[in-house]
């Protein structure tokens, strides 16, 4: 008799310590996919932001030559990921003459407009040089652009600053 209150005891403990109610499954950067499936994601000081081709959302990849400097022209590529549902944007510019997959971009900082990081009350901005900020294309053809990115911006005044890891991207073009 005195095992089966043991027992009892034991196991009503161990019962309410169990929660049964189903839990909302935690939100994870999309896949690494290279197909076109509109995805966008990546951690901004270990804050996940995810981008997918939703009411609201924009997504963007494109690339082409900027004419503005009536001295020289700058071949570039771009990736954007903008969202009302996210805590900031995110867009990357990549100043090269040939874009092609498989290849690793590390000049993310054309004097046009270089790649940035940006939220409601502030805009983070890389440097120029700094090997952390660097793209890699996985894809990059008329239909799809896919990659991994990651970088490093700060604000104007140099105060504060924001680390963008873990980065992938799939857009149809």
């Amino acid at each position: 008799m005195k095992y089966l209150i043991i027992s009892v005891a034991l196991l009503s403990l161990l019962w309410t310590g169990c929660d049964l109610t189903p839990k909302e499954p935690e939100p994870t950067l999309p896949l690494a996919t290279r197909e076109g499936k509109n995805t966008l994601g990546c951690y901004v000081n270990g804050v996940l932001h995810s981008y997918s081709e939703q009411l609201g959302n924009g997504l963007f990849a494109d690339k082409g030559v900027d004419f503005g400097d009536p001295i020289a022209s700058y071949g570039y590529f771009e990736i954007k990921g903008v969202s009302p549902n996210q805590p900031g944007d995110v867009y990357i510019l990549v100043e090269t003459d040939t874009v092609k997959a498989d290849s690793v971009y590390t000049d993310l900082y054309p004097p046009f407009y270089p790649t940035t990081y940006s939220k409601g009350y502030g805009e983070y901005t890389v440097k120029p040089y700094d090997l952390f900020n660097q793209v890699f294309l996985t894809r990059f053809d008329n239909q799809v652009a896919a990659g991994f990115f990651s970088f490093r911006a700060y604000t104007s005044d140099g105060t504060d600053s924001v680390y963008v890891t873990y980065g992938r991207f799939d857009i149809a073009r």
